[in-house]
Formats: C-alpha cells, sequence, structure tokens
C-alpha cells in the first residue's frame, strides 16, 4: 500500500507536534531540523522553506497550539466591557490565560533567544497590541472616562508589563496581580489629567 504525501495543514501540524515533543522530552537543544524532518517522515528542506530556524518553527508551533486549545483573538480580547476598568482587566486575563496555554519548556526557549539577542516581537503583533488599546482607549474616550492622546510606549505598557512577568520573572500572574496592575498602574496613566 502506498501511503498519501502529506501536504499544507497536515503537514504543518505533524511538524509542530514532532517539535514540541521534541522540546518537552529532550529540551531545546535537540530541536534540530533534521531531527523534526526524520521524525515527521518529511524532508529537511520542506521545514526550512516554512521556518528560519528551530526557535521560529517552536514559536509558530506554540501559538498553534495556543489557537488548538481555544485562545480567543486580541480581537475578541477588545469587548466591550462596559467601562475602562473592566476593558482593562479583560485584556490582561486574556494576555495571561494565552500565556498559560504555551508548553511548559517553551518560556525557557524564550529566556534562552533573548539572551542571545533575538528579538521576540515581530511587527505584526507590536501592531495588533498597539491596535488592541486604541480600540480600547477611544471607547474609553467616548465614555468620557479618558483625555488627551497617548503615545505608543503608554498604550504598550500592559503588554509590556505582562510579557517581563510572565516570561521573564516567572512570577505566578494571578488575579491579585492583575487586580493592581490595572487599578495602581494601567489607570492612573490612562485616567491621568492633561495639565
Amino acid at each position: 500500500m502506498v501511503q498519501q504525501r502529506r501536504r499544507g495543514e497536515a503537514l504543518k501540524e505533524d511538524i509542530f507536534k514532532v517539535a514540541l515533543d521534541i522540546l518537552e522530552n529532550e529540551g531545546y537543544e535537540a530541536v534540530t531540523f533534521a531531527e523534526v524532518a526524520k521524525r515527521a517522515k518529511t524532508s529537511r528542506s520542506v521545514i526550512y522553506r516554512q521556518w528560519e530556524s528551530p526557535f521560529a518553527l517552536l514559536y509558530a508551533a506554540s501559538i498553534s497550539q495556543g489557537f488548538q486549545y481555544g485562545k480567543r483573538s486580541l480581537a475578541q480580547a477588545t469587548a466591550d466591557q462596559g467601562n475602562l476598568r473592566d476593558d482593562l482587566h479583560f485584556l490582561c486575563d486574556y494576555m495571561v490565560a494565552n500565556a498559560k496555554r504555551y508548553p511548559k519548556e517553551f518560556i525557557s526557549v524564550v529566556n534562552s533567544e533573548v539572551a542571545k539577542g533575538n528579538s521576540l516581537i515581530d511587527e505584526n503583533r507590536h501592531s495588533g497590541n498597539l491596535q488592541a488599546m486604541t480600540t480600547i482607549l477611544e471607547r474609553a474616550r467616548r465614555r468620557g472616562e479618558v483625555v488627551g492622546e497617548f503615545s505608543v510606549r503608554a498604550k504598550l505598557v500592559p503588554f509590556d508589563i505582562l510579557r517581563y512577568h510572565l516570561i521573564y520573572s516567572l512570577e505566578d500572574v494571578d488575579e491579585q496581580f492583575v487586580d493592581e496592575l490595572v487599578d495602581e498602574v494601567l489607570l492612573p496613566i490612562y485616567q491621568k489629567k492633561p495639565v
């Protein structure tokens, strides 16, 4: 019996599964294109055409796994909750919940890549974060909860703080943490009165 050649999404999902399995069971150094290709029963050239490095492959695989386990889109995370505080809380809860869906070994991979000087924030993700906060702040402006304009840096504050605590400090980001972040950091930034 001749086995049908896998293509497209089916092949990609097999490659992702193999890469994450190697990561979880053997560690980051064991995730090579040659090893992934061998175990996924495909060629290295197929993998090289899709991803520039094992880290890029693991990053894509981790994001894919997050979506499989019910990851909401960033657009869904900006749904109107009725007021600025609840909108910010909903966004932060989204980030925390989705970060916890990544494979447990992936955080150490991220730390390793950052230590090597590799950037983790691609332009699309940066742009998506800015769009999410623009949506939330414009809605708050229409409600009369905020006045004035905000810099790019101010809009990225929730993402930068949560990314630091979820990835680098490995701190447990719980409900109390999110409450304090929203009430003591974010609301004072966004609801400050212009001078």
